[in-house]
């Protein structure tokens, strides 16, 4: 009975991680990004979206492998100009713009298309991205200038502005999150102006309160869950060290603090590594956490030595945020959208902890099986990604 009983519980951990293998590959979009900016009478949204998700067969189908970066290197051009034409299709059925009421045109440029060879960019999940522009004219008419979003599946829109401030310079900036089937104020409003022909330039004013931060908490959460499954993996090997929530807070309080020391020196352009090495180094933290477990001492479950180990790993798993985040998080404005990214981060890694005890509470007299076994698979899959991120 006692060996049927460690079976199971044995079975009960490989099956999990394995079945949890596919969010590591399956298409999930949870977020679009818009960097709005304001010249004159003029709009940019600088967008970065999924590239699979702006095709119809991948779309709202997160049983279909994703594609990576590899795929839309490999298009034809025929096939790029598809994926330009269907991306532009899904934007002008799903964002439309408005100021009090009366749409707003604009155009769409395609910024990873601007050189040859093409260049592309993947996102911290290993999709491919697209970068786009929406460039428009403000009416004279002036108003509120207002976004709907109308994704027929999870995706939602974070666009955020950044303004210098009339009062005692320095700048302000509001981030408005439209979640689906939504319409909300971008809190902008363009004073009236003559014409479109004129030199007369409107006046834009904030007239939100500032939200930098707050769309940046669902950025960090979903960074971890479901996107994030290298730093899932990262947090259930940590677990599986010491099931004792003392010491796992005390490691998940310092991988979060070390990840925002690097994230926001990325951020600030202090620090730049190359995305292919880090996404590399992230995959052996994964394997010597792994093998941390298999060889650690009972003396040694909750010491000094393994928070340090941990603290060292977030700085090279921060390089990874880094990467990705600098790409639509203002720079000019590091600290709020920081920390609620940072909040987002420790709230998905509490998640994956607090689902790790309610997995495994019913196998803690075995629970040196579940470590041994758990700790062997999720270095095998460290090491399988290492090798994958290197040679890719």
């Amino acid at each position: 009975m006692i060996f049927l009983f460690r079976l199971f519980s044995y079975l009960t951990f490989w099956v999990f991680i394995v079945a949890s293998l596919p969010i590591a590959k399956a298409h999930v979009l949870d977020q679009v990004f818009g960097r709005l900016a304001i010249e004159g009478k003029e709009f940019n949204i600088r967008l970065i979206i999924d590239a699979g998700y702006c095709l119809p067969e991948f779309r709202g189908d997160t049983d279909i492998p994703a594609p990576d970066l590899a795929w839309i290197e490999g298009l034809n051009e025929e096939q790029h100009e598809r994926l330009r034409k269907e991306a532009e299709n899904y934007l002008r059925e799903t964002l439309t713009l408005r100021q009090d009421g009366t749409q707003v045109d604009y155009s769409i440029a395609f910024r990873d298309y601007e050189q040859t060879p093409y260049k592309f960019y993947s996102s911290s999940s290993g999709a491919p991205t697209l970068r786009l522009t929406l460039n428009g004219t403000f009416l004279p008419k002036g108003g509120e200038f207002q976004a709907s979003w109308q994704d027929p599946y999870q995706a939602s829109l974070l666009i955020v502005f950044i303004k210098e401030s009339a009062e005692g310079g320095g700048k302000r900036s509001v981030s408005v999150q439209l979640e689906p089937q939504t319409e909300k104020n971008l809190g902008i409003q363009i004073e009236p102006f003559q014409s479109t022909q004129s030199s007369e330039e409107p006046k834009v004013t904030i007239t939100a309160k500032h939200t930098g931060w707050l769309g940046y908490i669902k950025i960090g959460f979903d960074h971890v869950i479901p996107a994030g499954f290298d730093h899932i993996l990262f947090v259930v090997g940590l677990f599986l060290f010491s099931p004792k929530w003392r010491p796992l807070l005390h490691q998940s309080l310092a991988f979060t603090l070390s990840h925002s020391v690097t994230l926001a020196l990325s951020l600030l352009g202090v620090i730049s590594f190359e995305g292919k090495l880090v996404e590399a180094l992230i995959a052996l933290s994964i394997v010597y956490i792994a093998i941390e477990n298999l060889r650690a001492k009972e003396d040694d479950k909750s010491g000094w030595k393994r928070l340090i180990l941990v603290f060292a790993f977030g700085l090279i798993h921060g390089l990874g945020f880094g990467a990705v985040m600098r790409t639509f998080m203002p720079s000019e404005e590091v600290i709020w959208p920081l920390i609620g990214f940072n909040i987002g981060i420790e709230l998905g890694q509490i998640t994956v902890l607090a689902l790790c005890f309610l997995l495994f509470v019913w196998f803690v007299k075995y629970f040196r099986w579940v470590r041994i076994s758990g700790s062997v698979l999720i270095g095998l899959v460290g090491l399988f990604w290492f090798f994958e991120r290197i040679f890719s």
